[in-house]
């Protein structure tokens, strides 16, 4: 196998393994915004960055898992965000929030 395959596949394993250590956690308390449990994105907010028409009405979410050096998992969060205009907006938004909690 190639160098790229071999990485594709750690990668998957890396993110498959972190999918379930957030399933585990139960994280489902949201830092900031003031909503109490998690909630599942509707389709139509997932698609923010492709429906002019909803540009600027979405908040942006994000969760993280913290780790030690080890990659044992220590603790986990989430939050919800401003109203973006934009995916990258949101995705820098929430790398903001996860720095600004540890």
């Amino acid at each position: 196998k190639t160098k790229i395959q071999l990485l594709w596949k750690s990668v998957m394993e890396y993110a498959r393994n972190n999918a379930t250590e957030w399933k585990q956690t139960g994280a489902s308390q949201l830092t900031q915004g003031g909503l109490n449990g998690r909630r599942e994105r509707s389709r139509r907010e997932s698609t923010i960055g492709h429906d002019p028409q909803r540009i600027g009405l979405i908040t942006s979410t994000v969760g993280w898992i913290i780790k030690d050096e080890n990659s044992v998992h220590k603790r986990a969060a989430q939050a919800t965000g401003k109203r973006v205009m934009n995916p990258l907006e949101s995705e820098l938004q929430g790398i903001l929030m996860a720095l600004q909690h540890c």
